[in-house]
């Protein structure tokens, strides 16, 4: 019976820690969306005054 007591104090604690790094998990998800974000934003306003430049100086031809 001792077994049975150390399931019923270890599960919710378990369940504590897995719900921590769940919620740990899905925060880095965020995290990486948002900085890709951030980063089309940057690479947009940096090729902004590229815009100007017509195609065949761009390619080179």
């Amino acid at each position: 019976w001792l077994g049975g007591i150390i399931v019923l104090i270890l599960s919710p604690l378990l369940y504590l820690v897995m719900m921590l790094f769940s919620r740990i998990y899905l925060e880095l998800i965020i995290v990486i969306f948002r900085i890709a974000e951030n980063l089309i934003a940057i690479r947009d306003s940096l090729s902004a005054p590229e815009s100007k430049i017509t195609d065949k100086e761009s390619t080179g031809a």
